[in-house]
């Protein structure tokens, strides 16, 4: 198993099949996407594309190996850095929903654990400019907090 994904910078690859049959052979089927020494070519990726995360991700043994099929440069993004950035990223949106929630003035009296539990219970939304968030009269059974951005609130009256 390897605990690495790869970017290509530069160049293809080829991704081929290399398991082998009962009898210990190569399975090669007849095409001529075979190329001498390598199983069935099942997929040729381009420059900016991501392979090897199935095994960086969930550790699990490589199905498939990959061959240069131009001169290529690529980049490795080993398990651990990937495990680390996506951690760091996530303990500082934690941080930045919870320093917004302080600042909700009708949560003010809450403890710092109750704080952080309703910002385990948050799901984010994000709307685009114009989309409706809630409507007048229609029953209510979220609160929202603007973590980011603005929102125009109308209020329709008699008179309109």
């Amino acid at each position: 198993t390897g605990r690495s994904g790869y970017v290509i910078l530069k160049g293809r690859v080829d991704v081929c099949d290399d398991s082998e049959d009962s009898s210990g052979k190569m399975r090669v089927s007849g095409s001529s996407n075979v190329s001498s020494g390598r199983g069935q070519v099942v997929t040729t990726l381009p420059s900016q594309r991501f392979f090897g995360e199935m095994t960086m991700l969930w550790g699990v043994r490589r199905t498939k190996s990959v061959y240069a099929n131009l001169s290529c440069t690529l980049a490795k993004l080993k398990r651990d850095n990937y495990l680390g950035l996506v951690t760091r990223g996530e303990m500082e949106a934690r941080s930045r929903r919870e320093e917004c929630l302080r600042n909700v003035p009708m949560l003010e009296t809450l403890s710092h654990e109750h704080i952080s539990r309703i910002d385990d219970a948050l799901e984010v939304k994000t709307f685009e400019p114009g989309e409706k968030i809630i409507r007048q009269n229609e029953e209510g059974n979220e609160f929202y907090v603007i973590q980011e951005g603005e929102c125009r609130v109308t209020i329709e009256t008699g008179s309109n």
